[in-house]
């Protein structure tokens, strides 16, 4: 399941703006496959940090995770389709990548979804901490 599609994007960005960033056979409309594809790329890339932390697939969408979505496919589209700056959104490419970093870095929780998290174990190792298993001490 995509965590943003066409309706959030209609909600955020103009139809002109839309067409500008999709539209890469020059009909004059909104490609929606171009649309869908770049999605499911920053879908990817959203999983790629939230397999990590929680168990997917996600069950509920939480409104985080849609507008992250919404953003860093704005941000790839405008990136890919034209050779000008995001206008007047360029902050939701910096603050989506920030965002997406403290998920990652464990800074940022999900709380609607805290409940499939996966267990993390961490640990900090030097030269004086053994890492001891069952096949080092069967000779012990």
């Amino acid at each position: 399941m995509a965590y943003s599609q066409l309706t959030d994007y209609q909600n955020v960005l103009s139809t002109a703006e839309l067409i500008q960033i999709t539209d890469i056979n020059k009909s004059g409309n909104v490609n929606v496959s171009v649309l869908n594809e770049a999605i499911a790329q920053t879908d990817s890339v959203i999983n790629s940090v939230l397999s990590a932390i929680y168990t997917l697939p996600l069950m509920t969408i939480p409104a985080l995770i849609r507008t992250l979505s919404i953003n860093m496919t704005i941000c790839f589209l405008y990136r890919q389709r034209t050779d000008e700056p995001v206008p007047n959104k360029e902050n939701f490419c910096i603050s989506a990548e920030k965002t997406l970093g403290d998920i990652a870095s464990g800074k940022l929780i999900l709380n609607e979804i805290n409940a499939s998290k996966q267990s993390r174990v961490y640990s900090q190792l030097d030269e004086t901490n053994i890492i001891t298993t069952m096949d080092s001490l069967i000779n012990y």
